[in-house]
């Protein structure tokens, strides 16, 4: 029923209950229903969407737990990518970090959002650095920050595949200025002092 009637529009988690809580059905209560979408959802089978963002699991906790958020919760059929568009963003995902991501839709994404916040803490580490008088970077570090929070921020996998493979050319440039900032930062930080100092 879920799956036909969220495909044509919102379906509000209110009037799930409120349905499948009558005759025939008569779940009681009201939990068993919320529990089965809680289900459905977990496994991938649906979208929860409150105020206008995707809820995660860690969010979707307090909508699928408090009866008064029902009504605020909508639930979609989840769209997933088709096989190429996979293919594709595990191709970025060798050539950006020399390894192989995981083949299903969900897992080529975790493994993505992984690397990208090693990306966001090795950023956030070099910029008070940065900062400072005569060191370099500090515009594309902050430039590289927005992009990867930007990417970070989008939590439904077929839209974050859609968004990486729609911007992969930037992606591949974005990888060469981390691995450059990653070197300078890494490495060539104690000779880039002694200069400063001499």
């Amino acid at each position: 029923w879920l799956h036909l009637a969220a495909s044509q529009n919102r379906v509000l988690l209110s009037d799930v209950v409120e349905r499948f809580g009558k005759a025939p059905w008569g779940w009681k209560p009201d939990w068993e229903v919320a529990l089965l979408v809680a289900r459905l959802y977990m496994s991938g089978e649906l979208k929860l969407v409150a105020e206008g963002t995707d809820l995660d699991p860690k969010s979707a906790v307090e909508y699928l737990t408090k009866a008064v958020r029902f009504r605020s919760v909508s639930i979609l059929k989840r769209k997933t990518a088709d096989t190429s568009s996979i293919n594709r963003i595990a191709d970025l995902y060798q050539k950006l970090f020399s390894s192989l991501p995981r083949k299903d839709e969900d897992g080529v994404v975790h493994d993505f959002r992984a690397k990208l916040l090693e990306w966001q803490d090795e950023l956030k580490s070099a910029l008070p650095r940065a900062s400072l008088p005569y060191y370099p970077g500090r515009a594309k570090i902050e430039a590289l920050l927005s992009m990867v929070g930007k990417q970070l921020a989008v939590r439904d996998p077929y839209e974050f595949i859609e968004a990486m493979n729609k911007d992969r050319d930037a992606w591949l440039d974005a990888g060469e200025d981390v691995s450059d900032l990653k070197g300078f930062y890494g490495s060539q930080l104690s000779s880039w002092q002694n200069m400063i100092a001499a």
